[in-house]
């Protein structure tokens, strides 16, 4: 980042203006002395670079604007042009996100931009504080106000939509290990249902003299019945301890991230055209407007 600025003698700048800018250019500020002012604004951020390119303002006491680097792409409206470019690229980023990696990268975009415009909109309101009732002075601290508003209503969907991706992860986990915990459960059925009557089958299927060799038929279902009986009142005595309704509380599992999406989808006012995630929109060209 520049920290100085050699300043045109052509802008006719009060010099006790002139030495009190000297060395400060690293913040966004203003400076007046009398009706000339200094405005010192940001570029917008580019790609997470903790870098910020700055642009020097000089406004002098008959409204005239001037401006360092010089150049159509500087002037205050298409510094802010681009802070919109800025904000209306990252909300429809945000609105084809669809994974937590996705959400983040817009997040960690957005967050840059939003610091810078919070910046700038205290810069031009310290501006109007010292130069007040001037309208050119007051669109450009409301067109700040109104940018960082919009970025940071951004960031607040980007936040809400990655907790909502984490909360819906968790609770397809929950969900999972309740229907494992429900498999484990109709397991320990069978088992208990079948384990008694394979103990008395193999008991009586050894080839060992008893005394029931010569029982009637009717004697095989009575020990079925017996072993089935058992059975029962294993089953009885494994669930006498559960005290929850499991497939009540998978139901409510189940039901609950379609609440959420509804809630997410009420938070979102960008009703933008998609375009491949990633791609950055076109400079403006100031001459064009």
């Amino acid at each position: 980042m520049s920290d100085s600025f050699e300043i045109p003698p052509l802008w006719n700048a009060p010099q006790p203006l002139i030495e009190r800018l000297a060395g400060k250019l690293v913040k966004q500020r203003a400076l007046a002395e009398g009706h000339d002012l200094f405005v010192v604004l940001h570029d917008p951020p580019d790609g997470g670079s903790p870098d910020r390119q700055s642009v020097l303002y000089f406004r002098n006491s008959k409204k005239q604007w001037k401006w360092s680097p010089e150049g159509d792409s500087n002037k205050p409206e298409a510094l802010f042009d681009r802070y919109e470019d800025q904000v209306e690229w990252l909300g429809r980023l945000m609105d084809e996100a669809n994974s937590s990696e996705q959400y983040f990268t817009v997040y960690m975009k957005v967050l840059p931009i939003g610091i810078a415009l919070r910046n700038a909109h205290n810069a031009l309101q310290s501006a109007v504080d010292q130069v007040p009732r001037q309208a050119d002075l007051i669109d450009l601290r409301d067109r700040a106000q109104v940018l960082e508003r919009e970025a940071e209503i951004l960031m607040n969907e980007t936040k809400a939509g990655l907790e909502f991706l984490n909360a819906k992860k968790a609770e397809q986990q929950a969900e999972l290990s309740l229907q494992m915990a429900l498999q484990q459960q109709r397991l320990n059925w069978l088992v208990a249902l079948f384990v008694p009557l394979t103990l008395v089958g193999s008991m009586l299927g050894m080839n060992i003299p008893s005394g029931l060799e010569d029982k009637p038929p009717s004697f095989f279902w009575e020990v079925v019945a017996a072993g089935v009986g058992i059975g029962l009142v294993l089953l009885l005595f494994i669930n006498a301890g559960l005290k929850i309704n499991p497939g009540k509380i998978l139901k409510q599992v189940t039901l609950t991230p379609v609440h959420l999406v509804q809630q997410i989808e009420k938070l979102s006012p960008h009703h933008l055209i998609a375009k491949p995630f990633g791609k950055k929109p076109e400079t403006r060209n100031p001459k064009q407007e």
